[in-house]
Order: structure tokens, then C-alpha cells, then sequence
């Protein structure tokens, strides 16, 4: 290899060792991704390049290093439930930006092939030459290649992972558990390989592997039956974790936790957190309130705050081959020497609450997003919370107001609309144009035969009596809260018995979004109320699933995708024990799936409920949550429709590095999810490492926390030292 700026080879170069710890992590100063071997670094202030920045640098091209600040606009809590929000000064409400730091001019190459330290804007100290640095041994990776080729023609090994030949049994065996069926372009039917964990035997691994290879999803179902039955009931958690706390001499009892409806980050004890997630959480007007606990307990700490249940989960794992953090034989993440700082590949838990039916709004759901590697994600307990069918149909009508809300929004002022008023409103809205497909009731209320709550509530939801929006205006104070929330009143929520406002504090410092977070005030604003007459308050109440209608010139249309078919299993008898419903789709289809959020990216809400104004990658920047209707038009306008599975309890799903999935729960949910590296999807982690490599720095997926090179190298490094062992 010739060395760029002298040119000369390195086996001819002495090159100076860096200095670093086994426990410590070298990344790249510029775009984050951690650096295995050679880098350059300045002598002066350790500023450390990787060699990707040095070839970009040298061609004029270096990406990796931009900087970015997103914008969220609070716009009143009226505003969350499709009220009008407040008035926010035209200057700052603008729409949100990306501030980029451009590679100044004087940061080229010098004549003699130099690269210098960049300016101290840029985090160096722009005086000294960048030294090229070595982080392992002399010629260590030349020679482990030479090995490694060498044993391979030795023991004429050939490509494990080549092309498969031959079907899989699953296309002709009808007993093997089908989630659902994928319809490919070509047309043939597509069957996700579901055994059961008790059936499986020891030539069950090539099956899998058959089905892994090609980035498909495994569903292994009933993998608690396998176990000793520890349970992993919500209090039994909170006993194990308060018992090993206290041995610790720890007191504190508060969890961080995630309200889904405006993304803000909250402080609440624990055992009200969990008394939730049993009995359920409601704002004042009716609409779930939606916890999701965050990094409870830290994934770091996971063996060490709850053994007996970490020491269960593992051993519960089919295909331990793969799984096996600590020896599994195809875990490339299991091949990390002792001595090295490995990364946080869990055990970790995702406990929050659910809600049966598609809100739109506040749904329990973790948004659209890629896995830094693959991962096996295990539904260890869900609960169902009983609604009433008086909330039910509060919310019915509050999702009335979010319809509205979104048309005025993409489409103007409803004022200004030549459309019918059930049309403003919403085609959803109006009996005559309905077809019920709904989860609850089915029970539609006749023609002015509402109660006058109920008549009060609908007046209120077309927007004709605002008095409910002005109140909840008038509680928001309206501050500047930048990059967190300090004060905001959870006065407008009931909590079960038991519960009481000072355990809901809200937590200063976090706001849960993707990137650095601006979050511009508004002024208060003079309550408002707005009259006017209805001729009829005809309506239907407890509609389910109107994201599915769809508005003709004559007529209107109900469409049932695969995701209906999912909602409606969720009820049968045979997918009663369905917890979460998971959207996984294929590698092949990221293009498409990245251009439709792209082309419909303001038809999102995110932080505050605030419309999607900006996109730096669709995926990555995990603000899209897919519903009903935008998978339907996903495929009418591309082609694309994700695999659709609703997990029960005891069901081990295997998510293949490369597959972007979402994830929504269809009742409280206590999930445990483990990352591993399979040689399969090697290639996948490499390319989303790169990805990473060029995102803004503040972005939320920006940092090379796997360091899959790294991993490859001592897995290499194992592989030939048990074939040389086998050799002599």
C-alpha cells in the first residue's frame, strides 16, 4: 500500500503507535466513526481524522461534518387535540433548519500532500500537520489476511454464504405458523418462517439460516415455555429492582419516561408508572395518556439490576448460536477479546403502554428506524386496559378534530374551501358515507339524539364553540423552553388511584427528538370564543379505522390492506394474545419507502405534535410512524407494503440488519430486545455505518456505536486461530 503524501509503501514507513486505552474508544473528530487502525492526528491538540475524511479532504469533498438545529414550535396544548394554536411571533416561526458549517477554504492540502489541523471552529487548533498513527501492530491486518487465505484453500472452504438453491419448506408445509403473506411483484406468495420454540430441532438452524440470508424476518413463537416461568409481571420488576437498589444504597425511585403524545420527557415514581400501565392513564377530555419508560433499567446495567430475569431472557433464545452474547459460535459481537470495551448491544427492555386502536395521535409506537445490527425482540408481558364506551367515544370525536386540523393545515382554511361542511370536517365524520370496520362498538347514535354533553362536544369539535381551546390556551404560559420543557402543568390529566400531580413532574433538560432541539415560545394570546349555528348534529360515534376511507367524486370507499387483516386477527380468538404490532420491511424496497416520506414528510406530526417541516434522512431521523392509511398509499404509489405481524406474548422476533421496521402497542407492553452481528448481515452494518458517517453531528443516529470493523477483525482473528488449532 503507498503511502498518499510521501509516496511510499507502508511496509516501508515506521509508523508511531497511538496512544490509547483497551477501554477506550477512538472516533473521528469530524464525522464520528470510531477508527480501528491508521488515522491522522495532530501532535499539538490530538485532533483525530479518519482516512475516509482524508481521501474526502484531499478530493475537496469532505462530508460528515455538518451541523444542524431543529426547530420545534410548542404551540399550546389546546393546539395537541386539533384546537388553534397560539400566536407565535413571525420571526421565529419560521420554518425548521439546518445550520451547515462548510469546509472553509483554508482547510486544503498543502503542496507536499499535508493535511493540516482544521481551525479551532472546527475543533482543532489550526496550527500543526496531521501525523499519520497506527492503532495495532505493525503489517497485524496484511498478515492476518495472508492466514486467513491461506487456511481456506488448505481446507477448501467455500462461500457459507453464497447463493441458496432449492425451497424452503415453509412454501409447501401448511402446519408451519404463517403471520402473513407478502405478495411480491412477480406475484407468488412470500411465508415467514414462525416455528414453534419446542419444535425446534438441531436442523431447524439451516432453516432459519435459509430464511436469514435472504433479510427476511423469523418468528419463533412460545419461547417462554422453555423457561423456568420467572415472572416478568410489572411489580415483580419493581421489587427486584427497589431489593437490588437498596443493597446498592440507592434511593431514588423517579424513571425518565416519554408522554407519545407531544414527545416531552417526564419524572414520575416508578410504581405510579407501573399502577398505568395496569389500570391505564387518561387526559381530562378523555384521550389515553401514553408512557413509555426510557432506558429503564439502563441497558448497561441490565445483568447487574435484574439477574435472574436478565439469566431467563438469554437462556429463553432459540438459535443460541446467534444469540448467545457471550458465546455464540456465529455472534460476531461474542468475539470481542475481555480486555476491549464492547458496545451496548443490551439486554434491554421497552416497557410502555398501549392502546388497541390506531389514535393518530399519542399512539405508543416506536417510529420507522434501522437497527445498527440485527436484533431479536421478545413480547415478555402485556396487560389490556378496559376503556369505557363513554371515553371511547370522546375519543372518537377528538380524532374528529385532528382530521380537521391536518386538512386545514395541508390543504388552507377550511373557511375558504368550496367543499360541503362534512367535507371540511372530514368524510369520516358523516354516517351516511361509513362502512364500520371498527375494534369496539359498533353502536351509531341517530340523528340529534345525542346527549347535550355529547351535542356540546360535537359543537365543539367543528370548531363552532371554542371555549374548551381558549381555557386550554389561557393555561399555557407561553416561555421560551429551549432544548427542554421547565414548567408545564399536568393539571389536565386524571391519574388512577393512587396517583397524584407531584409524581408527574416534568423533567427539565430532555426533550426526546432526533437532533438539538429549539423550542420557540409563544406569547400569551386573548381567549376567543366562536358561535354558530348547526342545523344538524348528525354524527356517528366509535368509528374505527377512518384513515382508511377514501374520497371519490361520487362515492367513498373503504380499503382493507394487510394491516386490517392484523387489526381484525387481534380480536379472534386465535390472535387474542397479540401485544404489538410490528411493520418490517424488505432491503430492496428503502428507496421507494425513503421517497414517499420525502414527497408526504409535512403529512407527520413529531415533537409538539408539530408537523414534519424537514427531512435529513427519512429513516435515520426516526420521526415517521407509518398508520393504516399511509401504508395504503404507500403501496398504491409505489409498490411497497412492509411484512405486517402482530406479536403475541412469548414470541421472539428476528429483525435482519438492513430492514427498517415501527413498531405499535396494542396494550401495555414490557418487551426485551437483544443486538447481535451474524456474518449473514455483515455487510448491512457496514453500509448504515456509513450512512451514519454523513449525517449532521447533532443527528440522533450520527455516533459509531457498534465499530463493526473492529468486531471483523477479531472475529477473523478467532476464526483462524480454531482453524490453525484444527490444523495441528
Amino acid at each position: 500500500m503507498m503511502n498518499v503524501a510521501a509516496g511510499l509503501r507502508s511496509s516501508e514507513m515506521e509508523l508511531l503507535r497511538a496512544v490509547s486505552s483497551d477501554y477506550e474508544r477512538l472516533y473521528c473528530n469530524n464525522c464520528k466513526t470510531s477508527i480501528v487502525d491508521l488515522h491522522r492526528v495532530c501532535p499539538k491538540c490530538s485532533y483525530e481524522l479518519c482516512l475516509t475524511c482524508c481521501w474526502e479532504i484531499r478530493g475537496k469533498c469532505l462530508r460528515g461534518g455538518d451541523k444542524m438545529v431543529q426547530r420545534y414550535l410548542d404551540r399550546g396544548k389546546a393546539y395537541l387535540h386539533g384546537g388553534e394554536p397560539l400566536s407565535l411571533d413571525k420571526e421565529k416561526n419560521k420554518t425548521s433548519s439546518r445550520k451547515h458549517v462548510k469546509l472553509p477554504s483554508e482547510w486544503q492540502v498543502k503542496g507536499n500532500g499535508d493535511i493540516p489541523c482544521p481551525v479551532e471552529k472546527l475543533g482543532g487548533c489550526g496550527h500543526k500537520c496531521l501525523e499519520l498513527k497506527c492503532m495495532l501492530p505493525a503489517n497485524w491486518v496484511s498478515m492476518l489476511k495472508i492466514k486467513a487465505e491461506r487456511l481456506v484453500k488448505l481446507h477448501k472452504l467455500d462461500n457459507g454464504l453464497g447463493t441458496l438453491t432449492g425451497h424452503c419448506s415453509c412454501l409447501f408445509d401448511n402446519e408451519i405458523g404463517v403471520v402473513n403473506d407478502a405478495i411480491q411483484e412477480h406475484g407468488s406468495k412470500e411465508r415467514l418462517y414462525s416455528p414453534l420454540a419446542k419444535d425446534l430441532q438441531q436442523g431447524d438452524l439451516e432453516h432459519f439460516q435459509w430464511h436469514w440470508i435472504k433479510g427476511e424476518p423469523v418468528i419463533v413463537r412460545n419461547v417462554h415455555e422453555l423457561t423456568s416461568g420467572l415472572s416478568w409481571e410489572p411489580m415483580v420488576l419493581w421489587r427486584a429492582f427497589r431489593d437490588v437498589s437498596n443493597k446498592k444504597g440507592s434511593s431514588n425511585v423517579n424513571v425518565r419516561a416519554i408522554d407519545c403524545l407531544d414527545l416531552c420527557e417526564v419524572e414520575l415514581n416508578i410504581h405510579k408508572f407501573f399502577m398505568g400501565y395496569l389500570e391505564g392513564c387518561v387526559h381530562s377530555n378523555s384521550w389515553p395518556q401514553i408512557l413509555k419508560l426510557k432506558d429503564w433499567p439502563p441497558s448497561n446495567h441490565f445483568e447487574e439490576l435484574l439477574p435472574r430475569h436478565c439469566a431467563e431472557f438469554v437462556s429463553s433464545l432459540p438459535f443460541l448460536e446467534y444469540t448467545n452474547p457471550f458465546s455464540g459460535i456465529l455472534n460476531m459481537a461474542a468475539k470481542l477479546p475481555a480486555n476491549i470495551l464492547k458496545p451496548d448491544l443490551g439486554p434491554k427492555t421497552y416497557i410502555a403502554y398501549g392502546f388497541v386502536e390506531e389514535l393518530g395521535r399519542g399512539d405508543s409506537v416506536t417510529k420507522l428506524h434501522f437497527d445498527m445490527s440485527d436484533a431479536v425482540n421478545v413480547l415478555v408481558h402485556s396487560a389490556e386496559v378496559i376503556h369505557t364506551s363513554d371515553q371511547l367515544a370522546d375519543i372518537e370525536i377528538l380524532k374528529m378534530r385532528h382530521v380537521r386540523q391536518d386538512q386545514m393545515e395541508l390543504y388552507g382554511n377550511y373557511r375558504d374551501s368550496n367543499l360541503p361542511l362534512e367535507e371540511q370536517v372530514g368524510m369520516d365524520f358523516w354516517p351516511k358515507h361509513l362502512k364500520m370496520i371498527g375494534i369496539t362498538s359498533k353502536k351509531e347514535v341517530n340523528p340529534c339524539q345525542c346527549s347535550d354533553s355529547t351535542t356540546k362536544l360535537l359543537m365543539k369539535t367543528l370548531g363552532f364553540q371554542n371555549e374548551e381551546n381558549s381555557k386550554l390556551d389561557k393555561e399555557s404560559n407561553g416561555r421560551i423552553k429551549e432544548a427542554h420543557i421547565s414548567d408545564t402543568s399536568f393539571s389536565n390529566m386524571h391519574f388512577p388511584n393512587g396517583w397524584d400531580e407531584d409524581s408527574c413532574l416534568l423533567m427539565k433538560g430532555q426533550v426526546d427528538a432526533d437532533v438539538m432541539v429549539k423550542v420557540v415560545k409563544s406569547p400569551k394570546r386573548k381567549s376567543r370564543t366562536r358561535k354558530k349555528k348547526v342545523k344538524s348534529c348528525q354524527t356517528s360515534l366509535l368509528v374505527q379505522n377512518k384513515e382508511e376511507l377514501e374520497v371519490g367524486e361520487s362515492n367513498r370507499k373503504i380499503y382493507k390492506t394487510h394491516s386490517d387483516k392484523a387489526i381484525d386477527a387481534c380480536l379472534t380468538n386465535e390472535a387474542s394474545g397479540g401485544g404489538a404490532l410490528w411493520d418490517i420491511f424488505r432491503r430492496q424496497d428503502v428507496p421507494k419507502l425513503e421517497e414517499y416520506l420525502r414527497k408526504h414528510h409535512r403529512e407527520f406530526r413529531h415533537v409538539y405534535c408539530s408537523p414534519v417541516d424537514q427531512v435529513v434522512h427519512p429513516i435515520h431521523d426516526q420521526t415517521f410512524y407509518l398508520n393504516m392509511h399511509h401504508k395504503r398509499k404507500l403501496k398504491e404509489e409505489f409498490g411497497v407494503e412492509p411484512w405486517t405481524i402482530i406479536q403475541k406474548l412469548g414470541e421472539a422476533i428476528f429483525i435482519p440488519a438492513g430492514c427498517p421496521h415501527q413498531v405499535r402497542n396494542l396494550k401495555s407492553c414490557t418487551k426485551v430486545a437483544l443486538d447481535f452481528v451474524s456474518p449473514e448481515n455483515i455487510h448491512e452494518c457496514i453500509r448504515l455505518t456509513e450512512e451514519f458517517r454523513v449525517l449532521p453531528h447533532e443527528h440522533r443516529s450520527k455516533e459509531d456505536k457498534l465499530e463493526v470493523k473492529k468486531m471483523m477483525l477479531h472475529a477473523l482473528k478467532y476464526a483462524v486461530e480454531e482453524l490453525e488449532k484444527l490444523t495441528a
